[in-house]
């Protein structure tokens, strides 16, 4: 009745039970997909990002594949402009590669940002009243409070000439 069981034992049963449902056959089979889209994308040569497929690779990962369908998440607009230059070769490469999946097409969904939920737009109001007030400084001389450097004294007087002919042209 007072069965001990030790900590190796208890960890074996619960991996055994966690990881026991899964198929290996799909597991080895995604990690051949996995290898093989490396492969794909490691092949594209670009004169105008170096190392463009390790690059892409290493800012992108694949969430799922539906109705021949690959759906890539991106960190970066930008990679999806990549991606879509190099969307053809892509395609093929894959249909050459894996062709028991039958990739038709490539989606792409933006990689949402820790920060995305704190930050808000600036209302129309606001900006506004930002653009009046500045035009307010401008049009009684006085500089704007950005917190910018003082220029040097021969480039400032270039400035306020070019600021009194365009307020006086303005007229």
């Amino acid at each position: 009745m007072n069965n001990v069981y030790s900590a190796a034992d208890m960890t074996k049963d619960t991996i055994t039970e966690i990881f026991g449902n899964i198929d290996k056959g799909k597991l080895q089979s995604s990690n051949i997909f996995f290898s093989k889209w490396q492969e794909v994308l490691c092949s594209i040569k670009s004169y105008v990002v170096k190392d463009c497929g390790k690059k892409l690779i290493d800012h992108s990962r694949i969430i799922d594949i539906k109705n021949n369908v690959l759906l890539i998440e991106v960190d970066h607009p930008g990679w999806i402009q990549l991606f879509e230059t190099h969307k053809s070769y892509i395609l093929k490469g894959l249909k050459i590669k894996i062709p028991e999946l039958d990739i038709k097409n490539i989606n792409y969904r933006l990689k949402k940002n820790k920060d995305t939920n704190t930050q808000r737009d600036i209302t129309r109001e606001e900006m506004e009243h930002y653009l009046n007030k500045g035009k307010e400084n401008h049009l009684h001389g006085e500089q704007p409070q950005s917190g910018e450097k003082e220029y040097p004294p021969e480039l400032q007087v270039i400035f306020d000439r070019f600021r009194n002919l365009i307020l006086t042209n303005d007229k």
